[in-house]
Formats: C-alpha cells, structure tokens, sequence
C-alpha cells in the first residue's frame, strides 16, 4: 500500500478515513489511524491495518495528498 491516506467504503456503505500512520514495523505491519464519522456520536478514532481494510473490503473512494 505505497498511499493509504484517503476515504474508504466497504460493501455496507460504511466509511472512514485513513488519516496518518501510528506505528512501523511491529510484528503485524504498519498500523494506520483512522476515524469513522458518526453523526450521532461523534467522530470515531481507530487503527487499521491493511490487511484488516482488505478483510473487511474495504476499497479506497478518494485519495489525500500526504
């Protein structure tokens, strides 16, 4: 993944936003920050990983520059 940055959907409509990585080279790749929006409580903040974005299939909607 040479650019994760960016929007993402899966098959659900579900989406978020990969905003900046948090942690390299840890025994299971590059873990990434990002948030879910949720209008009715607020914004979510999670870590990802690739595999766990093409697990739940998850496809890349709109780049950000980083």
């Amino acid at each position: 993944m040479s650019n994760p940055l960016g929007k993402y959907r899966n098959r659900l409509g579900v989406e978020l936003e990969v905003t900046g990585h948090r942690i390299d080279r840890n025994i299971i790749g590059t873990i990434y920050e990002a948030v879910i929006p949720d209008q009715l409580f607020g914004p979510r903040h999670i870590l990802i990983t690739p595999a766990g974005l093409e697990e739940c299939h998850y496809t890349k909607v709109e780049d950000v520059e980083a």
